[in-house]
């Protein structure tokens, strides 16, 4: 009988397992993609297709086919004074040109936009997803695509408390995971007020800020220059206000947690370095209060405008 029980048990286990792996896991599935040269100043075009078509078959993630493409590549080459120029372009996203001196160089030049445009693949085919498990990963997954991109910020933060508000120059160190128009991220930053305490003593003053949080958003026209976007943040932050208890001056050390929303405009977008202009507004779940220490016992928003780069 207790035979039969640990049987009946170690089959529910595995029946579970199962369920959360989904099985052995397939080969990974490739990006049917579809691709095209075109240089009309070069005498064999075609030999250049056919040298473009062989490269692909370097890259595993990949299939060459004629129709029923699940992304595109397009490399055209001009000739101009003194060389040519070789873009590439991957499924309409932003075009990636290099410089040829002169038209041997180009096997080369293809290898290399090849390799740079299929590195940053927007697209992912993830095929019978419903067949695979909890656990199991997807074929072709966010961590093996897309851009890394980090970036720091400098802002001036608004931050109100009852009757009164505090100014703070702020600076913030930034990372983003980029694929296609979504991304995900982090924010680490400090804000810090550097004028002395106000003389009346109903006042709230906000002496320093830190935050630490995640942030998941979308962008709007991906492709171009320059490119609106939205996010939502969720974190913690640390603040050191100072009121008056019992008519004395006390400070207290609080931590809030709190959500962001976020909306921008990211520029130069097609160089290496990416200039953004954004406003935030950080709204706390609850109130700022110390049962033992009564300086405050209020909300406390806030509101950023600033400037950053990234890269």
């Amino acid at each position: 009988m207790r035979r039969s029980t640990a049987l009946q048990r170690l089959l529910g286990v595995g029946l579970v397992w199962l369920a959360l792996v989904g099985g052995p896991v397939p080969a990974q599935a490739k990006v049917r993609i579809c691709v095209s040269f075109h240089g009309p100043a070069l005498k064999n075009p075609g030999g250049y297709q056919r040298l473009l078509v062989s490269e692909l078959a370097h890259h595993p993630t990949h299939q060459v086919v004629s129709r029923g493409c699940a992304t595109t590549l397009r490399l055209e080459y001009i000739q101009l004074d003194g060389g040519g120029y070789l873009t590439g372009q991957l499924h309409g996203a932003v075009p990636h040109r290099v410089r040829v001196s002169r038209p041997s160089e180009l096997p080369a030049k293809i290898r290399e936009v090849v390799a740079f445009l299929l590195k940053r693949e927007p697209v992912y085919l993830v095929d019978n997803l419903a067949s695979s498990g909890l656990l199991t990963p997807p074929r072709l997954s966010l961590f093996r695509h897309g851009v890394y991109l980090f970036g720091l910020e400098v802002s001036e933060m608004i931050l109100w408390t009852p009757g009164s508000y505090s100014a703070l120059p702020s600076a913030a160190l930034r990372f983003r995971r980029v694929v296609d128009r979504w991304y995900l991220g982090a924010r680490v930053g400090f804000a810090y007020n550097p004028l002395p305490r106000p003389a009346l003593p109903e006042k709230h003053f906000v002496r320093y800020h830190g935050t630490a949080r995640v942030e998941a958003g979308i962008t709007f026209f991906p492709n171009g220059p320059a490119a609106l976007y939205l996010s939502g943040l969720v974190g913690v932050e640390y603040l050191q206000i100072y009121g008056v208890v019992n008519y004395a001056r006390k400070d207290v050390v609080l931590a809030l947690f709190g959500v962001s929303l976020r909306a921008g405009v990211e520029l130069l977008r097609l160089y290496a370095v990416r200039l953004d202009l954004f406003a935030q507004v950080n709204l706390p779940l609850h109130k700022a209060r110390n049962l033992d220490m009564p300086v405050i016992d209020a909300y406390t928003p806030s509101l950023q405008v600033g400037a950053g780069v990234s890269f």
